[in-house]
């Protein structure tokens, strides 16, 4: 077993620099999560599991056949009730590889959705600086209100839970070098006062309490006639569809691969991208910075 990867900085200490990675650290990072999805696609099917591309691993699959030239992680979805049933196995199917974060497991998440870490690998983003493998995430596809007005309601209350659970992440709000990048101009200074301030107010329950109560509030048991993603980007209504949007699941190819991708994956991606099969200038992709990464790779 050999060792690929170092810290990008000069010097370890020094973690103002942020290094996009080169070609071949890309390519080696894609080839870890593509052996991540085969590891999870493994235990849905046998477990009979949905597991859908969605986000920019949807628009890879369909624009590309594969990941996004420049893309550096894979994005999944699973329907709540198979979501549940998977972390439940997870320990068991793959506890020996892998860690994993999400609401309302044993330890404290990360996130407000799952993570699967590669135990083997470190992987150091910017501008958060933690040592974390490299990974995928899995978001719960949620049934949602058929009422507009409970909608409505049910989405500004899980802003309140979101921005109150993010807030309350006090080992990234307090780290020096986090704390100095979002001093660059006042703008970000602002918003991390008011992050800090959040945090503050609604301390006196924990991190993992405010985690698990938004993933409690979002999760809905009863089939309604539209289905979301609350935990994405673009929040509870964001993307917010009738259900035969995301299910039953289509067909795909990705890297060689067959995956699945949701139902009417064009109209989704019209909704996240626009003209989604126009390839967009340098200066408009997606970049992620990292200050250490280190993956172990077969000789």
């Amino acid at each position: 077993m050999k060792r690929f990867g170092y810290f990008l900085t000069k010097n370890s200490r020094d973690l103002d620099v942020k290094v996009e990675l080169s070609p071949l650290q890309l390519r080696n990072l894609k080839h870890y999560l593509l052996s991540i999805y085969e590891d999870v696609f493994r235990v849905c099917d046998k477990y009979g599991l949905c597991l859908m591309l969605t986000g920019g691993s949807a628009l890879g699959a369909v624009r590309h056949k594969g990941f996004i030239p420049w893309d550096d992680d894979m994005d999944l979805l699973m329907p709540r009730k198979d979501y549940d049933k998977f972390i439940e196995v997870l320990p068991k199917e793959l506890g020996d590889k892998y860690y994993f974060s999400a609401p309302r497991m044993n330890q404290p998440a990360h996130s407000l959705f799952l993570k699967i870490y590669r135990k083997d690998t470190v992987v150091s983003a910017w501008p958060f600086f933690k040592k974390e493998g490299a990974h995928l995430d899995i978001f719960p596809l949620e049934y949602t209100p058929n009422n507009l007005f409970l909608t409505f309601l049910k989405s500004c209350v899980c802003f309140a839970l979101r921005t109150i659970a993010i807030c309350s992440k006090k080992d990234e709000l307090k780290n020096k070098n986090f704390k100095k990048t979002m001093s660059v101009n006042l703008s970000s200074l602002v918003y991390y006062k008011i992050c800090c301030l959040i945090g503050f107010v609604f301390s006196f329950k924990s991190q993992k309490y405010w985690f698990d109560l938004y993933d409690k509030f979002v999760s809905m048991s009863k089939r309604t006639k539209y289905m979301a993603i609350p935990t994405g980007k673009h929040h509870y209504k964001g993307e917010l569809f009738p259900v035969d949007f995301y299910l039953p699941p289509m067909k795909g190819e990705f890297e060689g691969r067959s995956v699945f991708l949701p139902n009417k994956c064009g109209d989704l991606l019209t909704n996240l991208y626009g003209d989604y099969m126009q390839i967009p200038p340098v200066d408009k992709r997606e970049r992620h910075f990292y200050t250490e990464f280190n993956l172990g790779l077969d000789s």
